[in-house]
């Protein structure tokens, strides 16, 4: 009998050590996240590998400067460009009349 309650308590002890194992994962992320700038955006989310993996990615070294002209060329001004970025995303994002349905 006593082989039997034995048996029965090797799922219960795996569960328990998965849930332990799982827990010190977590800590063990959190911790290496906590070291990364990003950490106050991401700390609302469950701490993954994936989220790690996202804080530890270096940042762009793209530059607005980079930003052309339909044909290529430079813009004459930082104004010009930012009203070209500005108009870029107002055009993007505008709704289609046609599209937009009254609530009533």
């Amino acid at each position: 009998m006593q082989e039997k309650e034995s048996v029965n308590m090797v799922p219960q002890t795996l569960w328990d050590l998965e849930a332990r194992l799982v827990r010190m994962q977590d800590e063990e992320l959190e911790a290496d996240l906590q070291r990364y700038a990003i950490f106050e955006h991401l700390n609302k989310e469950k701490i993954t590998p994936a989220f790690l993996k996202l804080a530890k990615m270096s940042k762009s070294d793209a530059d607005l400067s980079e930003i052309c002209k339909e044909d290529g060329t430079q813009f004459s001004s930082t104004t010009e460009r930012n009203e070209y970025i500005f108009n870029y995303y107002k055009n993007l994002y505008k709704k289609n009349p046609a599209t937009v349905r009254h609530p009533l």
